[in-house]
């Protein structure tokens, strides 16, 4: 293929029309728009993290659905599942499109009135009403006030019905939940502004002209806590019907990758492109029931502009636009019991699986001051740190590397105070590379070395044995050559501290059992106590570890005192 057959990398672009005019390419999801249809889903309602698509996908629903629009269809829809399958309700609404994501939270009731008055005066740009003019150009200190103005005015000009599309909902919402709860509650409850809003929205479905209403948000945690206010909207984000609506399909990425790069400059097959993005990006399964998973669409074409460009993958993997505020997740998910978020950060650290019970339909935090465990897993998987395993287990998972970074820099920073622990994966190739050959110590000294240029003195007083099992296990995870457990049960009835099962079985495997002793404790007496105890832990283990080849078992036992290695000794 060569560069002049290649398209526009739609990177960071949300407007539908350009992408259909400019010669971007398009993943083509009309073929919802038919599905949301047959469902007759009114008031659909669907979370997913950020930067998935959202946006996009609700400029496309305008595109399809708004009167003004429809002379456009053939040049926006052409080519797609749509075209060959349009629905009678094609252009057939006026639509009224709300975005919120760009509110602040300094000033949130003046600045969520301005973002109604904005969105209301580009519906009457495409539908000029002069009398409803004169509404939207008075002053308003009640959004609710300027809605049930509006369609008292609007109702008496004409019987068009309008359909209510609502992208991001609750993006400001949620960075008040995490900076001002009073607030939160405050807006959220009987006769708060928020409240009252979509209240009046819902009274527009029941007795006015609103007919149909589309929302996409983050969590469903600020609709949850409204109760009354709009709870006609009907969930879908885990419905198996929708679980491909944003995101790349496998197919679809493969579809995607040839027409963005020009992969024979580059040295590479769609395929070795393929793979590797499937294991930075992939895995996020949105339904219980279905086994369908999808790549990250904006991580995706993040990396593949950067591999067009450079012919070469980004150091940096995750999209610098996709990174989140640790401390903005962190406080919404201190409103739980900090054991539950320190066992399940920890499990999802060390790549294990969580299993779940029966998780909320609602989390209403007017109900109650801290959120349950099942509470904390919903929010995780709505921002898209955990994802189902498919399989049908009640089990859940880290979806990717990508994601695994960002855990793995949550659980340092966060829960044990070390300084922005970034990790460089090419530091430790060396490292991963001395594995592979029955050499387990530059793993553990550069290990130890990146958790000392990242401490302080604070740091101390959180280190523990399990610490280092975390740590350990999760950076061997980030390797291709070794799958790693921490803390698994043996059949004597006991936990090894560390496993390293090779993908390969012609490698080595290790059993590491780990030892700790701050520096104020480790006397020699002490030291050489810890030091025979591990020896007697991996002779009492290693006959019985299932899924390993014990002639290629290396043993491995480990003293730290302190951050330092203080020994370390393969068997």
């Amino acid at each position: 293929m060569t560069q002049t057959q290649l398209k526009f990398n739609p990177y960071g672009i949300a407007k539908f029309d350009v992408l259909k005019k400019e010669g971007y390419v398009y993943v083509d999801k009309t073929r919802y728009i038919e599905l949301l249809e047959q469902s007759a889903i009114r008031y659909p309602l669907i979370v997913r993290p950020r930067r998935f698509g959202k946006t996009l996908f609700t400029m496309m629903l305008q595109a399809y659905y708004d009167k003004a629009a429809a002379k456009d269809f053939e040049r926006s829809f052409s080519g797609t599942y749509i075209a060959d399958h349009k629905t009678e309700l094609a252009g057939s609404y006026r639509v009224l499109s709300f975005d919120f994501s760009g509110i602040a939270s300094r000033e949130v009731q003046q600045d969520f009135v301005r973002s109604v008055k904005r969105a209301l005066q580009d519906f009457l740009n495409r539908y000029p009403m002069e009398s409803v003019q004169a509404i939207i150009d008075k002053d308003y200190a009640s959004p609710s006030s300027l809605l049930v103005d509006f369609f008292k005015e609007y109702e008496k000009q004409t019987t068009d019905r309008i359909y209510v599309i609502i992208d991001e909902y609750d993006q400001f919402a949620n960075e008040l939940l995490a900076t001002d709860r009073q607030t939160f509650l405050d807006m959220t409850e009987s006769g708060g502004f928020y409240k009252n809003f979509y209240a009046q929205l819902k009274m527009a479905t029941t007795r006015g002209s609103v007919e149909r209403v589309f929302i996409t948000g983050v969590t469903t945690v600020s609709l949850d806590s409204l109760t009354s206010g709009f709870n006609i909207a009907d969930d879908i984000s885990a419905a198996s019907d929708f679980a491909g609506m944003f995101g790349f399909k496998d197919e679809e990425l493969r579809d995607l990758i040839p027409q963005i790069v020009d992969l024979e400059r580059s040295g590479l097959t769609r395929e070795a492109v393929f793979e590797r993005m499937k294991t930075l990006y992939n895995g996020y399964r949105f339904s219980p029931n279905s086994d369908l998973s999808v790549f990250n669409a904006s991580m995706c074409l993040y990396y593949l502009k950067f591999l067009k460009r450079e012919h070469k993958e980004p150091d940096e993997v995750l999209d610098p636009a996709f990174a989140p505020d640790l401390g903005r997740i962190h406080s919404i998910l201190s409103s739980g019991k900090l054991s539950d978020v320190q066992a399940i950060v920890e499990a999802a650290v060390q790549r294990q699986p969580i299993g779940y019970g029966v998780l909320p339909l609602a989390i209403n935090l007017h109900n109650k001051e801290l959120l349950t465990r099942e509470d904390l897993i919903k929010l995780l998987i709505s921002f898209g740190f955990l994802t189902y395993r498919g399989n049908g287990k009640k089990e859940l998972a880290v979806p990717n590397i990508a994601v695994a970074k960002q855990f793995f820099e949550y659980y340092l920073t966060m829960l044990h105070g070390f300084r922005h622990p970034y990790l460089a994966m090419d530091a430790f190739v060396p490292a991963f590379s001395e594995l592979k050959t029955g050499n387990p110590e530059p793993f553990v000294r550069q290990t130890a070395q990146l958790l000392s240029e990242r401490s302080g003195s604070h740091v101390f007083s959180h280190l523990s044995e399990s610490v280092f099992e975390a740590v350990l296990c999760s950076i061997a995870n980030f390797s291709s050559e070794y799958e790693a457990r921490a803390e698994e049960e043996v059949p004597v009835h006991k936990f090894a501290d560390l496993i390293l099962r090779p993908r390969d079985r012609s490698r080595p495997a290790y059993l590491f059992e780990l030892k700790y002793l701050s520096k104020s404790e480790a006397t020699e007496a002490k030291k050489d106590q810890k030091w025979a105890q591990a020896r007697e832990q991996l002779e009492q283990y290693a006959p019985h570890l299932p899924d390993v080849d014990f002639d290629r078992l290396k043993r491995v036992r480990v003293l730290f005192v302190g951050l330092g290695v203080e020994r370390i000794e393969v068997l």
